[in-house]
């Protein structure tokens, strides 16, 4: 049985609308309103910390997890921001929509897993034309709208229309307890004075719809008292997308195509950068500021294997001369074959991709890393989207 159909409630009444947009001003108080209850909740925890004189584990990670939420609003505000001002330069072209969500949800599996969130998948194969970077970050909105509000699984899927040929995606969850809705609960939701489904309107909320809007999807949101699900369609094209993508990759003979595939980097995307020296470090963080990324750092080996235990970036920027990185490169590469890696050599003025037998390795010279990472780093990770 289809296991999205499995969280049908034909008897109750459900909620089906286009999603309505709010304004800038209630939009604003959203924001304040989610920045400012996490970093509350934080600095109680860092006032605990100061007063026990200790650091306990269960605490830390509650403070990590408070702060983590708010740099992701922080992300997501950004890239509201670069939406409305108009800079978005969409670039169209054949994509594989189930193996991009199929990554998408492995480059977070083990956030889902630390959350207690089973992931249920029923992915038909469906290609859409569309901006590269523009789906990336439609997928990692949606995830972080259903993470954040999934009680304990999402049914992912993925089907196709056969003509016209139109892919669609739909997500559904339970975002309230079943056994904790009663009967003054769905008279309330019914009402429309249901006050607890706030939550849902989110910034990541607002994030997919308006990615949505630009990419020139239809998105509904059905919900009932207790299960949610979204339903994103898009345009029709297509199909058929073998030929076209092997046009985009290059021929037989390795020649590459007129422009690379994936040509912008996804804004909001999640970097690793691992250096010993806090001025590598701080020249990294300068050069990277203005593309929008989330940026985390570790300064050892072990600490970017302990960070990676928690949750995979999409890429890790690293100092080449840092002992046991190659090891835990070839690691990751294991796990996550998308995983983009560069060097940071300790000379050298340009970028330059080498290769050894199969394998290509990335590599920013010290004295470039301010004018030649954000371009590396860009072009790694559009080849990857």
């Amino acid at each position: 049985m289809d296991p999205i159909e499995r969280t049908r409630t034909p008897d109750v009444s459900r909620h089906i609308a286009a999603p309505v947009r709010p304004a800038f001003g209630d939009l604003a108080g959203r924001l304040g309103e989610e920045i400012a209850a996490p970093l509350s909740a934080a600095l109680e925890r860092v006032m605990t910390l100061s007063a026990a004189g200790g650091l306990h584990q269960g605490t830390l990670g509650a403070l990590r997890e408070d702060i983590e939420r708010v740099r992701r609003v922080g992300i997501m505000v950004q890239q509201l921001g670069r939406f409305a001002a108009g800079h978005v330069r969409q670039i169209p072209e054949p994509l594989d929509l189930t193996q991009m969500l199929r990554d998408a949800l492995r480059q977070r599996a083990r956030e889902s897993e630390a959350r207690g969130i089973e992931i249920r998948q029923l992915l038909a194969p469906a290609g859409a034309i569309a901006d590269a970077s523009l789906v990336f970050s439609l997928l990692q909105a949606l995830l972080d709208w259903c993470f954040e509000c999934s009680r304990s699984r999402i049914d992912f899927r993925i089907e196709t229309r056969p003509w016209p040929v139109q892919a669609r995606l739909l997500a559904s969850f339970a975002w309230r307890d079943e056994d904790r809705v009663d009967s003054t609960v769905r008279a309330s939701f019914e009402a429309g004075d249901d006050k607890d489904t706030g939550p849902l309107d989110s910034m990541a909320w607002q994030l997919l719809m308006q990615i949505a809007d630009t990419l020139g999807l239809q998105l509904e949101r059905e919900l009932s008292p207790w299960m949610a699900t979204v339903q994103l369609e898009f345009p029709p094209g297509d199909n058929d997308l073998a030929p076209r993508l092997d046009d985009a990759l290059g021929d037989e003979a390795g020649h590459a195509p007129e422009r690379p595939l994936h040509s912008r980097p996804p804004a909001g995307s999640h970097v690793l950068v691992v250096a010993s020296r806090r001025e590598l470090r701080n020249l990294a963080r300068e050069s990277l500021r203005r593309l929008g990324l989330m940026l985390d750092f570790a300064d050892s080996t072990d600490a970017a294997r302990e960070f990676c235990s928690h949750a995979m970036p999409h890429a890790v920027v690293y100092e080449a001369a840092l002992g046991g990185m190659e090891a835990l490169r070839k690691r990751l590469l294991a796990e996550l074959p998308s995983l983009v890696f560069i060097r940071l050599a300790e000379e050298g003025h340009s970028f330059e991709v080498s290769r050894t037998g199969n394998v290509e390795i990335a590599t920013v010279g010290r004295d470039a890393i301010v004018t030649s990472l954000p371009a590396a780093l860009s072009y790694e990770l559009g080849r990857v989207v």
